[in-house]
């Protein structure tokens, strides 16, 4: 299948399964830089197999040049842009994986907004795009609960491995499973934060608080992609990122925990 993948680093497992099984046309990375969670390492994986990788942002004159070009499906992962929909009779095929069960959790900062809330249980929905955020038919979703020593990157984590699951179910089954996808019954109100500063996945650790939370396993493994613990964390020393290998190394690894201090 052709694919254009639009999202950051939270899904990369995802990427990295698409990559190998379908044909990437282009990536559209994520690059607020304001944001933890970024699309580092997708560009980088991207450049690597000669994929162009664009920051800025999807036209409905795109859209169209890849549906010309052979673009069966539009695949969206925690991406956060809007991208034009055009109608499904027009070739238009695209989904995208929002960090909430939808209609609950519809807005920017679902996994914050849980946690604020206090919610024991979420999860993630695989949906069509519609051309309200948030608001498609449901093709998707898969729960799981939140414990009271998650926290945010906890939480992404759980995220990436349902969607990693529902990705490939979704893909082995498309047409059955994206004809079948069944109207939201109720939109609920966009959810917004009230402590948004403090939601941040921005922990402020230092290389050797980094080291020593390694060092002590405080981090489980993560899903995001073959060999990567944790969840992207990212610190900066000297304006440049670091990275922490699964050994406590400073260097600069293709797979590792990044750390950034906020």
């Amino acid at each position: 299948m052709k694919i254009v993948f639009l999202g950051g680093d939270t899904f990369l497992q995802i990427f990295a399964y698409l990559l190998a099984g379908h044909e990437i046309m282009a990536v559209y990375a994520y690059g607020n830089q304001e944001d933890c969670f970024r699309s580092g390492e997708i560009a980088r994986m991207a450049k690597q197999h000669g994929i162009p990788v664009h920051y800025g942002m999807l036209a409905k004159a795109d859209v169209r040049r890849y549906i010309e070009g052979g673009c069966e499906l539009f695949f969206s992962a925690d991406y956060g842009k809007k991208i034009p929909v055009l109608p499904q009779e027009e070739g238009f095929y695209a989904v995208n994986l929002h960090n909430a069960l939808l209609p609950e959790g519809r807005g920017y900062c679902p996994v914050e907004c849980a946690l604020e809330r206090g919610l024991k249980r979420s999860g993630v929905t695989l949906h069509k795009l519609a051309e309200k955020f948030d608001t498609g038919e449901i093709i998707l979703q898969e729960s799981f609960d939140i414990t009271g020593e998650d926290d945010s990157i906890d939480v992404y984590l759980k995220c990436a491995q349902a969607g990693f699951r529902m990705t490939k179910q979704l893909l082995e089954d498309f047409d059955f499973l994206y004809g079948h996808a069944h109207p939201q019954e109720k939109l609920l109100p966009y959810c917004k934060l009230e402590h948004y500063d403090e939601a941040r996945l921005n922990h402020g650790l230092t290389v050797a608080e980094a080291k020593q939370y390694l060092e002590e396993g405080h981090f489980t493994e993560g899903s995001m992609a073959p060999k990567i613990r944790a969840a992207l964390y990212f610190v900066e020393n000297g304006g440049a990122e670091c990275i922490i290998t699964e050994a406590g190394q400073l260097g600069n690894p293709a797979c590792g925990t990044r750390i950034v201090r906020g």
